[in-house]
């Protein structure tokens, strides 16, 4: 199995981590959509929920 790489968020400089957060967004769309997630398990604007984070 390949390791999954793995980002420090305060490590990146302001444009990785943009670059980052797009790419987690894109997953995150992929995630609801594959698998029909309701809003209740991952909401719109999840990136403000440190829980998710």
């Amino acid at each position: 199995m390949v390791p999954l790489p793995v980002w420090i968020r305060n490590l990146l400089s302001a444009d990785d981590a943009e670059a980052e957060w797009i790419e987690l967004n894109r997953w995150v769309n992929w995630l609801r959509r594959t698998y029909g997630l309701p809003a209740s398990v991952v909401p719109p604007f999840w990136h403000r929920h440190p829980e998710l984070v």
